[in-house]
């Protein structure tokens, strides 16, 4: 006989039982509903895009990933994609482990463009799993689970994030927030059951995932990690949270070796645009600030998916400097109306317990409120003097390129405060609270659905790649070579002679470049299409007697001797310590597949025996 659960339907007494089989189903259903208004726009044969933002760049990083697996390059860290083959090393600078999944489909017959929509879809479908996963445990109730998958899943940031600037890692990136929050909470919680669980694996889970995705993201979910942490300790600093701290920082970094080892290696040794280029302090600033929100954008509701909105700011005034729509979204604003309302209604809470939630919310809604308060115009980044504490601190924040982006993290924050608001509500205001809650599921509901059908309606259609002009959109060029100043490489690259070279050919054999020369007796040089970047090894029989240097248009360029007949082979080769990191991750993977499938092969052994004697 099932258990059953009590829900109380109105103020009249009324109830309405349900089984816990059936509330589960209730459960499924409910997050189905929320990933197919977060997916639908992708239920097409074409892949609809808004012109001028991502889409381009990471639809080239999917065809990379699956042309270097094609080409028996794993882990991929060159790709040959961009450039007609000239190779980039965005692999290394951009973690892509979310991506080998549309590249396997890519390879499997599916057109990049297909490909890519089944990859959105799937994160949805993580997003909305994950949010319940970590909120329904969080607060120990499946109903704040659905209530926050619901509007975590379709806050109009998110939805921006993955409609209009299809920033594939910042919305990767945000599916595992919610996970990391739960690691916070279970790591300082002094409740018996979470001290003996695992929030050590869904901490480093959470943060390697985040890693592995966004490199912006990480610098973001540390400005709210760290005073976590510290606020954390303060509230609970006994011996086992200090070890599970330790424990989630070092399996984090074992699990993400593979991939900030050879990007921190590649990003201090390789001159790079992103790295070289000199930008006048005050001139980042400036550009930063100019991105800067007006306040009244952040509480505009059912903002419809286009571009239409982009102004110039006129005379230091900001007007709406960009033109995405960026706000917090109705259900997010009423989350911020729930707390303070539940408050209002509720204040004079006797229970410890619930004390604490209310701290929990006050924080988060803090938190959120300086999140949201950096996002916009008020702070002054471009006055900040650049040589002043205030002023590297501006510096620092600036590295995330626009203000608008600590938005996810502000969601995050005002959601939580919403489901404290939820959790800690007294008896007398329950059924108000519960009604509210209901209306704002509704809301986000209605904005989501709005802003998939707004997308449709101002997006353009991509059905293949073949519809795309050229091979050399690589976003801005942040990871094109920088040498004497940035590399200007032309739109086809071909092998170029000067000197005496009587002839020179070029072929490619999966990551392996074949060149095959003759000079006469002055000899000459040879410049290859091929980017000149670090660890490109050359071999072959001539390989001592030329000289390797890198041409203004940043392409390998070798000096070949007088009359020589040759061939030479020229490859990207990983670095031990790469491949040494890279083992790291996989063991340290298989170590903690291990451990889980042992777990919860334990946890039923018990839950058996205590079943059989009781």
């Amino acid at each position: 006989m099932h258990s059953r659960e009590v829900a109380p339907l109105s103020n009249s007494g009324h109830r309405l039982v349900v089984s816990k089989v059936q509330g589960s189903r209730l459960v499924v259903l409910a997050l189905a509903v929320a990933v197919l208004i977060s997916s639908f726009p992708y239920f097409s044969s074409f892949l609809p895009y808004i012109p001028h933002q991502d889409m381009v760049f990471h639809l080239y990083r999917i065809e990379g990933i699956a042309g270097a697996l094609s080409d028996g390059q794993f882990p991929v860290r060159m790709q040959y994609s961009q450039f007609d083959g000239a190779g980039y090393p965005v692999s290394i600078m951009y973690g892509d482990l979310f991506l080998y999944f549309p590249a396997i489909l890519v390879l499997l017959g599916l057109s990049a463009t297909r490909a890519y929509s089944v990859f959105v879809i799937a994160i949805n479908v993580a997003t909305v799993v994950i949010a319940y996963f970590s909120f329904s445990r969080i607060f120990r109730s499946r109903r704040i689970g659905v209530f926050s998958a619901f509007l975590w899943t379709l806050s109009s940031y998110r939805l921006m994030d993955a409609f209009v600037r299809a920033a594939v890692g910042e919305y990767v990136a945000l599916a595992f927030l919610p996970l990391i929050a739960f690691a916070v909470y279970a790591v300082f919680s002094k409740q018996p059951d979470l001290r003996r669980g695992y929030s050590w694996l869904w901490g480093a889970v959470g943060l390697s995932a985040v890693i592995y995705s966004h490199i912006i993201s990480v610098f973001l979910v540390l400005v709210v990690l760290l005073p976590a942490i510290i606020i954390g300790l303060i509230y609970n600093h006994e011996g086992y949270v200090w070890l599970r701290l330790a424990i989630v920082a070092a399996l984090t970094l074992a699990l993400s070796a593979a991939f900030w080892v050879p990007f921190l290696d590649f990003y201090t040794t390789e001159r790079l645009s992103i790295n070289s280029a000199q930008v006048l302090a005050e001139q980042q600033l400036l550009e930063f600030a100019c991105a800067a929100l007006q306040p009244s954008q952040l509480f505009e509701c059912f903002s419809p998916m286009n571009l239409s909105r982009a102004e110039e700011v006129d005379a230091g005034i900001y007007l709406y400097a960009d033109s995405m729509p960026l706000s917090l979204g109705v259900a997010l604003i009423g989350c911020v109306v729930l707390f303070l309302g539940s408050r209002a209604l509720g204040s004079g809470l006797c229970k410890q317990s619930e004390r604490t939630v209310v701290r929990v919310g006050w924080l988060c809604l803090a938190g959120g409120a300086v999140l949201c308060l950096l996002t916009t115009c008020i702070v002054p980044f471009e006055s900040a003097d650049p040589n002043s504490l205030v002023g590297h601190f501006a510096l620092l924040v600036s590295r995330i390129q626009f203000p608008w982006r600590f938005l996810g993290e502000a969601d995050l924050l005002l959601l939580l405060a919403g489901c404290c608001a939820l959790k800690s509500v007294r008896r007398n205001i329950k059924d108000v609270i519960a009604l509210a809650a209901s209306a704002l599921v509704l809301l986000a509901m209605l904005e989501g659905g709005f802003a998939g059908t707004s997308f449709l309606e101002n997006s353009k259609a991509y059905r293949s790649m073949d519809e795309i002009a050229d091979s050399w959109s690589v976003g801005s060029g942040e990871y094109l070579p920088y040498h004497d100043g940035p590399a200007a490489p032309p739109l086809h690259p071909e092998i170029k002679t000067e000197g005496d070279v009587i002839e020179a050919s070029l072929s490619r054999k999966g990551t392996t470049f074949e060149v095959n020369y003759s000079s006469g007796a002055k000899g000459g040089t040879i410049a290859l299409p091929i980017f000149s970047y670090a660890h490109l090894a050359i071999g072959g029989v001539d390989q001592d007697e030329v000289d390797v240097a890198t041409n203004k248009e940043g392409m390998l360029q070798i000096a070949i001797p007088p009359n020589r007949n040759g061939e030479l082979i020229v490859s990207f080769a990983q670095p031990i310590g790469w491949t040494l990191a890279g083992w790291c991750s996989f063991l340290s993977l298989v170590a903690l597949t291990v451990f889980a499938c042992w777990s919860f092969r334990q946890r039923r052994r018990r839950a058996a025996l205590h079943k059989m004697f009781t």
